[in-house]
């Protein structure tokens, strides 16, 4: 039976490819070693057993599958068994048995010959795996070591190559910094020499400075006192702005409701007269009485509602020329008011008088159109504290 190769996993593990310009010198001698190690139980393992060579040789292939035949006895013994038949099957059975005896011892010293060298190999092959095995984890250890070794040295070299990369860095740097101080202390010279002279003129001014401020100082304690005059007043201003604009709040939204209340009433009454002439023209006299008496009801509301507008209107014309007035006086004596606020003073006066010229037209219309929809009071998005002088400019 042939044998066919075999390789180990320590083998195939061995077989793969190193970049040898990448390894320290170190790693490539354990590595070597252990690849003769690997080599010698390849070969161990790779080479005929002695009694797979036993087995192989032809002779010994021959006496072991040779057929066991018994003698052919001689014609005199035939004749001797022929004459004594007892004779002739003791003989028989001595012949038989020292046949199988000579078999049996050949087979036996072959059996022993292979077993004593199959003990044999196998204890040199043991021996050697142990040795080996030894070896091996001695150059794996070695190697390992190594292996560390030329790390540390590598991780050495990177930090070495960094620190004299900064260093190199550094002195470029310093070499920058060297030449541009130099040119800056050229800058500071002509800086200084252009500083003296202006020093010189300064001091000219200087004084004639001192004198103007002598005089800013007198100026700005009456600019400070004229301000706390302005300051006093406009609070004041403020605070009465403020109660007229919440008395202004009441009387914006109590016109407004009315002015609602109005307008649904003369939409209501508009329609109530369209049916009115349409049933008269049919001829509905029980609709056109019923029409006229609610029609008369409805005459009397508006008659009520009327009056009350136009008392309304006045009051609120003689409510916005007092406000007028009392602002024009306070805006009179504060010449320094910012334009923002003027602008928004003129905005909240201008959205004024449209609601009311608005309310005016509306009055003065009839009862027979319709009401036009009530705009939303400007109280609700006008600004706070504006400057009302725009009214009497307008």
């Amino acid at each position: 039976m042939a044998l066919g190769p075999t390789t180990s996993p320590i083998a195939e593990e061995q077989e793969e490819f190193y970049d040898e310009r990448e390894v320290s010198p170190t790693l490539l001698h354990a590595r070597s070693m252990e690849s003769d190690v690997i080599r010698q139980i390849r070969e161990a393992s790779l080479s005929p057993t002695p009694i797979s060579q036993f087995l192989a040789d032809p002779d010994v292939a021959h006496i072991l599958s040779r057929p066991k035949k018994s003698r052919r006895a001689s014609t005199n013994s035939l004749r001797d068994r022929a004459a004594s038949p007892k004779n002739h099957d003791s003989y028989h059975r001595s012949e038989r048995d020292r046949s199988r005896s000579k078999d049996r011892d050949d087979t036996s010293s072959i059996i022993n010959l292979v077993l004593a060298e199959e003990q044999k190999s196998s204890h040199r092959l043991k021996t050697m795996l142990r040795t080996t095995t030894d070896r091996l984890e001695h150059e794996m250890r070695r190697a390992d070591q190594a292996e560390a070794r030329a790390q540390a040295a590598e991780k050495r070299v990177i930090t070495t190559q960094a620190k004299v990369s900064i260093s190199e860095a550094s002195r470029i740097q310093a070499e920058a910094d060297a030449s541009h101080t130099k040119e800056e202390m050229k800058r500071v010279q002509m800086l200084l020499e252009a500083t003296q002279r202006d020093v010189k003129r300064a001091e000219e001014a200087n004084r004639r400075l001192e004198e103007k401020k002598r005089e800013l100082e007198k100026a700005a304690d009456k600019a400070q006192e004229s301000a706390r005059k302005y300051q006093r007043l406009l609070s004041e201003a403020e605070s009465n702005n403020a109660e007229k604009d919440a008395s202004r709040h009441v009387v914006v939204s109590k016109g407004y409701n009315d002015g609602r209340k109005h307008g649904y009433e003369e939409g209501y009454e508009e329609g109530f007269m369209a049916g009115k002439d349409e049933g008269y023209d049919e001829g509905h006299v029980a609709g056109f009485q019923q029409g006229r008496f609610e029609g008369y009801e409805e005459g009397r509301s508006v008659g009520k509602e009327e009056g009350f507008e136009d008392g309304l209107e006045e009051g609120r014309k003689e409510e916005r020329s007092q406000v007028l007035r009392a602002m024009n006086t306070v805006m009179n004596e504060s010449d320094e008011r910012s334009s923002v606020r003027y602008e928004r003073t003129q905005e909240w006066l201008r959205d004024t008088s449209a609601i009311s010229d608005d309310h005016e037209r509306e009055s003065q219309r009839g009862n027979h159109r319709p009401s036009a929809a009530v705009p939303r009071p400007i109280w609700l998005h006008r600004r706070l504290h504006t400057d009302p002088v725009a009214s009497s400019r307008a």
